[in-house]
């Protein structure tokens, strides 16, 4: 499921590049936010990952 919200957000960025629609841009506000705590999510379990790798 989460992987989801990525994928809108990058289709909802390249539908507002192909028409710049102001309904668009109103979705895109919405997604955008999960998107980034998703984002940042995955950022700190990579870092996590790569921190348990250094110490073994």
């Amino acid at each position: 499921m989460l992987g989801l919200w990525k994928y809108a957000a990058s289709d909802l960025r390249v539908a507002s590049i192909i028409d710049s629609d102001e309904e668009i841009a109103k979705i895109l506000i919405k997604v955008e936010p999960n998107t980034r705590k998703i984002e940042e999510h995955c950022q700190k379990y990579q870092q996590l990952q790569e921190q348990e790798r250094l110490r073994d």
